[in-house]
């Protein structure tokens, strides 16, 4: 199954003429279904997000799938307006195949300082593929709708950004997985080995919030269990890895890393626990 890459439309803005400012929307998803001339209907999702400063909307819709010959299609889109209806930028809008390995535009994060928007391609994918959130990204300037490639697709389906917004963080689809940290503006690239084999796969790539450091999690033979995880620690400064939980059939995942000394993790059952990001030490959470 082929996957869809946006069709930009971009820069395009739609001059809609004064109106008064609309109240900052609360993010939301619905589902309604939109029906057809037989006795079915086509399922038609809408969604919504607000930034940060209440300033600008993302609004997606995904419609499908319906049959089409012997195919099934879906018809995806993805665009941004200020909340004062002045401006509008359609980032997105494909209609293609529906099937394991289709995509859909999605948002990946809003600018710290309001003026863009990240947003890539979210895949859907076949067989088994544990890590998975963004194929590509882009930035969006929303003052003058310019797009810039901050990712190329097919590389890799899980991606972190740094918290200043200046690297990425990817894991590499290959034979052995490998950590890829890649300068946002200017591309270049920097590789870590992190001991895994052949069938295993990467990801749940986190950033300390000092950005001294990452964690990613490393799934041994994963899909036919029983397998085991490994947290790897990543040195930003020396690109020097330590295996903090090794080959562990709890399959840990990090949750979250606020604290730079203390790291939420939680484990394949839902129970949460603490890692000392010095000791190594394991604590469950109450």
């Amino acid at each position: 199954m082929r996957n869809v890459r946006f069709r930009l439309a971009l820069p395009v803005a739609l001059l809609l003429g004064a109106c008064a400012p609309l109240a900052t929307p609360t993010p939301a998803a619905t589902r309604t279904p939109r029906p057809t001339t037989g006795p079915t209907a086509i399922p038609f999702t809408t969604w919504s997000q607000a930034s940060p400063d209440g300033l600008w909307l993302a609004e997606g819709s995904m419609e499908g799938p319906w049959p089409e010959g012997d195919q099934e299609m879906y018809r995806a889109t993805l665009l941004v307006r200020s909340t004062d209806r002045a401006t509008v930028w359609t980032i997105a809008d494909v209609t293609s195949h529906y099937g394991l390995g289709y995509t859909t535009p999605s948002i990946f994060r809003w600018s710290q300082d309001g003026r863009a928007l990240y947003f890539g391609n979210t895949p859907v994918p076949d067989g088994c593929a544990l890590f998975v959130n963004f194929e590509d990204l882009y930035r969006l300037d929303l003052g003058d709708g310019r797009v810039t490639e901050l990712l190329p697709p097919t590389r890799s389906s899980v991606i972190a950004m740094s918290p200043d917004e200046r690297s990425l963080a990817f894991t590499e689809w290959q034979e052995t997985p490998e950590l890829v940290l890649r300068d946002a503006g200017t591309g270049e690239e920097r590789r870590v080995a992190l001991g895994a084999a052949p069938d295993d796969q990467a990801g749940g790539v986190i950033w300390s919030p000092d950005e001294t450091a990452l964690l990613v999690t490393v799934a041994h033979s994963p899909c036919l269990p029983p397998w085991s995880h490994s947290i790897v620690w990543v040195d930003l400064a020396t690109l020097e890895t330590s295996v903090l939980i090794d080959h562990d059939a709890r399959r840990f995942g990090v949750a979250e890393w606020a604290d730079p000394a203390r790291i939420l993790l939680w484990d394949e059952s839902g129970a949460g626990w603490t890692l000392d990001a010095t000791s190594g030490e394991l604590t469950p959470l109450p």
